[in-house]
């Protein structure tokens, strides 16, 4: 197995994106939506974003209009999304998008599955061979991926999701679609899929 092999491996299995920050061109395709405190303490849900389904890159087109990031405060693990035809009234800052590719994760260039990394992950020495180039392809993968810039990103629309603790079977993603990810306010981050049925998945990832 070689570093190129994996490198391209990750290109071709690269999602495009949106980073969201408070100034950019266009019009705003999100809203961040300040914490209501006594909606929190009186509902136990907090509303954290919404944002336009057209903007999400690779969004399914059966999704149109608004949806709405919602977290359970009390199980600190799902939440919901609210799909609306407007924009909710609530305090905010508009969001603008600006296009980018990152690399996809190691996790998900492993759950591919094809045979040249099956076979390599069954017969290679993990410490030896595997590590090393696990290790080198993280610090490509960490200098393209938003939650490492440490900018003014606020979330993400679309790409792949943030590898941790949380994603216990890579390959259970790869053929549903990222919608969000929050950095603000993180921990926790919220991330958003929607799968080929058209349900929607929320996770707060805590470390």
């Amino acid at each position: 197995m070689t570093p190129e092999y994996l490198y391209a491996k990750g290109r071709r299995l690269s999602r495009d994106c949106q980073l969201l920050r408070e100034t950019g061109p266009g019009d705003p395709v999100a809203m961040w939506w300040r914490p209501n405190q006594a909606e929190i303490k009186r509902t136990g849900v907090r509303c954290w974003m919404s944002f336009r389904f057209d903007a999400v890159p690779g969004c399914p087109e059966g999704l149109r209009g608004i949806g709405t990031v919602f977290t359970d405060e009390q199980d600190l693990e799902s939440g919901s999304v609210e799909v609306s035809t407007d924009w909710p009234q609530r305090p905010g800052v508009p969001l603008f998008g600006t296009i980018t590719k990152p690399i996809a994760p190691w996790d998900m260039v492993m759950a591919s599955g094809t045979p040249a990394i099956v076979d390599w992950r069954q017969t290679a020495d993990y410490r030896q061979e595997i590590r090393p180039l696990e290790d080198a392809y993280d610090r490509v993968w960490q200098k393209e991926y938003p939650c490492y810039f440490n900018d003014d990103t606020v979330a993400v629309l679309g790409g792949h999701y943030m590898p941790g603790p949380w994603v216990d079977d890579p390959s259970h993603y790869m053929d549903m679609t990222l919608l969000v990810l929050t950095l603000r306010d993180s921990e926790p981050w919220i991330q958003v899929w929607v799968d080929r049925i058209g349900g929607f998945h929320v996770l707060q990832c805590i470390t």
